[in-house]
C-alpha cells in the first residue's frame, strides 16, 4: 500500500514538473509599430439588485414569549464534527477474529446548545449544555458497556436579576456536571 501511494505522489510530482511552462521574451523589437489603443467605451449603468436583507447566524433562532418581544427564548447550537482515518497496525482484528488493515471514523467531538431566557425585562436564564466525544465504536462513561450512550454535560448556568441600570446580581455554576441520557 505505501508503495503505490509513493508511487502515485513521484508521479503526480513528476507530472507537474513535465508542465511546467516559462515566457519567453524577445530580444529585437518587433519590425512593425504597434497599432494605436483603442478607443475608451462609455460607462453604461446598470442597475444593480438590492440583495434579501438576510437575519445574521449570531443571534440565532428566537421565540416571542411576548408580543413586543421583551421576553423570549433564544437557542444558540454549533457542533465540531471530526473525520479520521488510520492504518491499523498489522494483526489489528476490529470484530471478533475479523482483522482490518485500515479503518474510517466519523465522530462527533462537540455538540453544543445555548438556551438563553429572558422571562422580563429583570430577569435572565443563561443555560450552556452539551456531549462530547460521540463516535460509532465509543464514546459514553464506558465504552465496552455503553458506547452509544452520550452524556449531556450542563456546562455552565447563571441567573441574573437586574436591580437597576448599574447593578445587576446573579448565580452561576460553571462545573460540568453530569447527566446520563
Amino acid at each position: 500500500m505505501r508503495t503505490t501511494r509513493y508511487a502515485l505522489a513521484m508521479s503526480a510530482l513528476l507530472a507537474s514538473a513535465a508542465g511546467a511552462t516559462a515566457q519567453v521574451t524577445p530580444t529585437q523589437p518587433p519590425a512593425t509599430p504597434a497599432p494605436p489603443p483603442a478607443a475608451p467605451t462609455p460607462v453604461v449603468a446598470v442597475p444593480t439588485a438590492t440583495p434579501a436583507e438576510t437575519v445574521p447566524y449570531g443571534s440565532g433562532m428566537k421565540v416571542n414569549l411576548s408580543p413586543d418581544g421583551t421576553k423570549y427564548l433564544r437557542f444558540i447550537t454549533w457542533h465540531q464534527v471530526w473525520t479520521r482515518y488510520t492504518e491499523n497496525n498489522a494483526g489489528t482484528l476490529r470484530a471478533p477474529g475479523k482483522p482490518q488493515s485500515d479503518q474510517l471514523d466519523f465522530s462527533l467531538r462537540r455538540s453544543r446548545l445555548i438556551v438563553l431566557s429572558q422571562l422580563n425585562p429583570r430577569f435572565l436564564v443563561y443555560t450552556h449544555i452539551g456531549v462530547n466525544n460521540q463516535t460509532a465504536v465509543s464514546g459514553g462513561v464506558t465504552p465496552a458497556v455503553d458506547g452509544k450512550k452520550p452524556q449531556l454535560f450542563v456546562h455552565e448556568a447563571v441567573v441574573e436579576y437586574k436591580v437597576n441600570k448599574y447593578l445587576n446580581l446573579g448565580r452561576a455554576c460553571t462545573t460540568r456536571t453530569a447527566f446520563r441520557a
